[in-house]
């Protein structure tokens, strides 16, 4: 039998067993680090600067599988800094201050998985310093000042995934230097100081979906350099010099995604886009285009976004997205166009943007937008319209946002928006609009938001029926007045209070009588009696009444309104008649007592 003295000694050592392994647990966390979270190590932003190899020795932390030290000030790495972190699958060193990383720095990470260099100030790296990372799949190199690679750096990486080489100072990709990445996915070499890449450097890379060679110094690239990339979806080449493709085509029957915008493709042979059968997006903004062949998108079937705005094109062959039926988005703006056929939209029934703003048009056929049933954004701005066609946009029963704004319009006709019942956004804005008819905006069920800013509206009653319906739908509006003088500047919310007063025009048809007619005979008088004899004959009396409508004032009515006139409107029609009535009320009394006297 164990004595009360004995239980409370032996729970007093539990206790204190307890405490120490626990205390043994945060000492052997790193100083000021986080180790909360089981088998993760989070030493970020803490400000270190160095660190020494036996900051990761303790036995308990062994285990670790992620490790984070991003965000301090660290300059270099020490030789076993990692040998004791044999498990880590994660490691973090992006945002410090590395300059240099020795060769063994990870001879013992076997297991890593994800290494992140990134925002570092390295400028090169061992060509054995990945050499023992046989697992890696993930490394991130950008934002450093690395001028070259060795065709070694990557070579025993044959599991990546993903790397990224972005924004450091590369003037070149020497063949061999993805030798080894049959397996990569996601290649970033953006923003580096590229002009040329060696012949078959990506002939290995089979499995890259995503390829970004954007902001770089590119002039000439052969489009075959990318045909062995038969899982390539994306390809960004942006921002480069780029003039041709050379005398070949694009063979990329996955890519969805092709940017060639910010360029100097001056024209576009009908050939380079013929197998690209599975491209969803074409970017080709900002180049230098002045002509397009007709049939440069024939085989883009399955196109859904084309972008070739800020180009010199002057005109679009008629039959340009004849094959492009799957069109949902579509910019051709800031190009001189000056006018488009009536039937260069014709195919594109999907299409559900369009934006042809700074196109110097001056006119729009009636017909252009006839088969648009889908459109719910149209962008029209910076143009020079005076005026538009009353059917323009008839059959734009789904538009949504409606830009308009920058031209010369001078008046919008009342039937204009006829079929935009669904529209939300109607923008107006420094245009030469003095007025807005109520027919205009009365079909607009569902506006939300009317822009007439900057025009020179005359703020008088013609206008106070169009405000009234949009104040009563509770629209979003801007607009203000610039006439009278004494108003300008003045939000045209004060047409509500003028004293407006609504005309009801009427028509009342004449009504003909016929006279009845009488024919008198005179007798002649005797010289005995002087007598007149007068034979009255009545004709049938004809009486020819025609339709008379239905007028909104009858004539009682209309003698009311006469009277009230005459009194300038104050007077009450009642108090007029008043003394009349007194005066026959009383003949009526003097009647009677008169007979009463008799």
């Amino acid at each position: 039998r164990i004595s009360p003295t004995m239980e409370s000694t032996s729970s007093f050592f539990v206790i204190m067993l307890m405490a120490c392994s626990s205390a043994l647990d945060t000492v052997l966390c790193p100083l000021d680090c986080d180790c909360s979270e089981a088998n993760r190590i989070n030493c970020s932003n803490k400000e270190l600067r160095s660190l020494d190899p036996s900051l990761f020795s303790g036995i308990s932390i062994r285990d670790t599988t992620h490790l984070y030290l991003d965000g301090n000030g660290l300059f270099g790495l020490s030789k076993d800094l990692f040998v004791f972190l044999g498990k880590l699958r994660i490691l973090h060193l992006h945002n410090n201050i590395l300059t240099s990383i020795h060769t063994d720095t990870f001879s013992g990470q076997n297991n890593l998985e994800v290494l992140t260099l990134h925002n570092n100030a390295l400028s090169s790296l061992h060509p054995l310093l990945f050499c023992k990372l046989l697992n890696l799949k993930h490394l991130t190199l950008h934002r450093n000042r690395i001028l070259t690679f060795s065709n070694e750096t990557f070579a025993q990486l044959k599991k990546l995934e993903v790397l990224d080489l972005s924004l450091n100072y590369l003037n070149t990709l020497d063949n061999g230097i993805l030798n080894s990445q049959s397996k990569l996915i996601v290649l970033n070499v953006s923003s580096n100081s590229l002009s040329t890449i060696s012949n078959n450097v990506f002939n290995n890379t089979i499995s890259l979906k995503n390829l970004s060679l954007s902001y770089n110094n590119l002039e000439i690239l052969e489009a075959s350099e990318f045909n062995n990339m038969k899982d390539l979806e994306f390809l960004f080449l942006n921002n480069n010099n780029l003039s041709s493709f050379g005398n070949t085509n694009f063979q990329l029957q996955n890519l969805k995604l092709l940017d060639l915008s910010s360029n100097n493709l001056h024209s576009l042979g009908s050939e380079v886009f013929t197998s690209l059968p599975k491209l969803e997006t074409l970017l080709l903004q900002k180049n230098g285009l002045e002509t397009i062949d007709t049939g440069v998108f024939e085989s883009l079937a399955n196109l859904i976004s084309l972008q070739m705005n800020q180009n010199r094109l002057q005109s679009l062959p008629d039959d340009l997205f004849m094959r492009t039926q799957k069109l949902v988005t579509l910019t051709i703006s800031n190009n001189p166009l000056h006018s488009l056929q009536s039937n260069v939209f014709n195919r594109l029934t999907e299409l559900e943007e369009l934006s042809i703003s700074s196109c110097q048009l001056t006119e729009l056929k009636p017909n252009i937008f006839e088969n648009l049933m889908k459109l719910k954004y149209l962008d029209l701005d910076k143009n020079a319209f005076t005026t538009l066609d009353n059917k323009v946009f008839n059959s734009l029963t789904g538009l949504r946002e409606l830009i308009l704004t920058n031209n010369e319009l001078k008046s919008l006709s009342s039937g204009l928006f006829t079929s935009q019942k669904n529209l939300d956004k109607l923008l107006l804005g420094n245009n030469a609009l003095t007025t807005i008819d109520m027919a205009t905006v009365e079909p607009l069920n569902n506006l939300k938001e009317l822009d007439l800013t900057d025009n020179p509206l005359i703020c008088d009653c013609n206008l106070k029926d169009a405000l009234m319906i949009i104040v009563s739908r509770h629209v979003e509006y801007n607009a203000t007045c610039d006439t009278p003088d004494v108003s300008r500047g003045d939000s045209w919310e004060l047409i509500l209070s003028l004293p407006c007063e609504t005309t009801t025009e009427t028509t009342t048809h004449p009504t003909t009588t016929a006279t009845p007619a009488t024919t008198t005979t005179a007798t002649p008088a005797t010289t005995t009696t002087a007598t007149t004899t007068t034979a009255t004959t009545t004709t049938t009396t004809t009486t020819t009444t025609t339709t008379t409508a239905t007028t909104t004032t009858t004539k009682a009515e209309a003698m009311s309104q006469n009277l009230a006139a005459n009194l300038n409107g104050k007077e009450d029609v009642a108090a007029y008649c008043k003394p009349c009535i007194t005066l026959i009320l009383l003949h009526l009394i003097l009647l009677i007592i008169c007979y009463m006297c008799d």
